[in-house]
């Protein structure tokens, strides 16, 4: 981030989905004890709660020099960074089903006050998408696939000017996310820092989330005519940052 802040004219960070704002906050603090001055950090948010949540936590842990502004809509002609933490897996993907080389789309229905899922084959578009997939000699196998992130990355992308988007997500490439052996898919529920599987229960208090397929955000960026810099897993991204720190210690 700070060496592609010393590139920019305009020196803007906008992060989308800050949650509980320990990414942003940390960030904030580091830039100001390097002296870096930047003319905007931008935080789009669409929840009130949380906006105030943030607000509250940022004016008690920063020193107030950075100039940081709330929004609830992607700037247009946006010049600077983008950062999206953890916001990819948020976004709700498509269930379905495959077996004996037929095509179930997974839809969540209540029967006699139960929630629970029943499988369709009534929307053509998506069965067909899901059909070049190239999967369905698969047998009793679940998974998901995401158009709502398609949809706000070409969104996103429009009203980007100039500038870097840097996404920290849980996920795979094409051929791990839909390997034979992951017949479970991946959406997980997080309860408390314990992992459940059962989204019906106890749903409105855990996160439900799903993994990021990058093969897909890497074909919906050449899409849109954006250049992929670096696509990196957390445990090489560790490694170098150890063996760079080591390299400026000695």
């Amino acid at each position: 981030i700070k060496k592609i802040l010393n590139k920019k004219k305009k020196k803007n960070i906008l992060e989308i989905g800050a949650g509980n704002n320990n990414f942003s906050k940390e960030k904030i603090k580091k830039l100001e004890k390097e002296k870096i001055k930047i003319n905007k950090y931008i935080i789009l948010e669409i929840s009130e709660k949380l906006k105030q949540k943030q607000k509250s936590k940022i004016k008690k842990k920063t020193n107030k020099k950075t100039n940081i502004i709330w929004t609830n809509k992607i700037p247009k002609k946006y010049y600077g960074i983008i950062i999206m933490n953890e916001l990819l897996d948020a976004i709700p993907p498509y269930t379905f089903f495959i077996n004996n080389n037929k095509i179930y789309e997974k839809k969540i229905i209540i029967i006699n006050n139960k929630i629970t899922w029943i499988l369709t084959n009534n929307n053509k578009k998506i069965l067909n998408k899901i059909n070049n997939l190239n999967i369905t000699h698969y047998s009793k196998y679940n998974n998901e696939i995401n158009f709502l992130i398609e949809k706000f990355l070409q969104k996103l992308i429009k009203n980007i000017k100039n500038g870097y988007i840097i996404i920290c997500d849980y996920g795979y490439k094409k051929k791990e996310y839909y390997h034979p052996q992951r017949k479970n898919g991946t959406i997980i529920c997080y309860n408390k820092h314990r992992i459940e599987k059962n989204l019906f229960e106890e749903y409105g208090n855990k996160d439900i989330t799903s993994h990021v397929n990058f093969s897909r955000i890497n074909k919906i960026s050449k899409k849109n005519k954006c250049k992929i810099i670096k696509y990196i897993s957390l445990a090489k991204y560790i490694y170098l940052c150890i063996k760079n720190n080591n390299k400026i210690k000695n």
